[in-house]
């Protein structure tokens, strides 16, 4: 469930942090989601429980 939980943070964040998404091209969106999940997966704690 840990892909779930990154998945759920990574969209919290591009909500809160790019709120045009829609209008930012293809190559613009790449970027930044690579940015984000490099961001969120090195500040999860995949030592935690598996639920």
């Amino acid at each position: 469930m840990h892909h779930k939980a990154i998945k759920a943070e990574i969209r919290k964040q591009l909500k809160t942090r790019y709120p045009h998404w829609q209008r930012l091209t293809k190559k613009e969106k790449k970027a930044i989601a690579k940015k984000v999940l490099d961001e969120v997966v090195n500040n999860y704690d995949l030592k935690q429980e598996v639920t």
